[in-house]
């Protein structure tokens, strides 16, 4: 009777460790749920890539202009998984606030490089020349 419990016991402690293991490494890599949120190559540099979010109520051919956001991640980030630059930042807020007002943009920076500018900045010119992007009553803190 004490094998079976001791038995018991080690397989559901082996389960249960398991599924840490799985929920952690699938974490980093699985895309959150989040309604118009994309991945994109960038059309002016081979260089990037970039998630885009545009608001639920975002229209291309309406009249509004939308104030974008460029999320710039840490070094933990960096790398060639792009869905990895939502584990932090932004992104976790608009998971719990679908109704997020702007446009997002988020860039990856490659793993052991440092962010070029020249790089980010044609993205955001990218994002400004292909979307509604309200470039009048922006503000750009650093």
């Amino acid at each position: 009777m004490r094998k079976t419990i001791l038995f018991l016991g080690i397989l559901v402690a082996v389960f249960a460790l398991y599924e840490v293991v799985t929920a952690s490494e699938t974490s980093e890599t699985n895309t959150p749920a989040i309604p118009n949120l994309s991945a994109y190559d960038s059309f002016t540099t081979e260089q990037a890539k970039y998630l885009l979010f545009l608001p639920e109520k975002y229209k291309p051919a309406g009249t509004n202009r939308w104030f974008a956001i460029l999320f710039v991640h840490g070094t933990g980030e960096s790398g060639t998984n792009l869905w990895v630059t939502t584990v932090h930042g932004p992104t976790k807020f608009i998971e719990k606030h679908p109704d997020f007002p702007f446009i997002l943009f988020s860039p990856e920076c490659p793993i052991g490089q440092k962010w070029d500018d020249q790089v980010v900045l044609k993205i955001l010119h990218e994002v400004i020349d292909r979307y509604a992007v309200d470039t009048i009553g922006s503000i750009l803190r650093v």
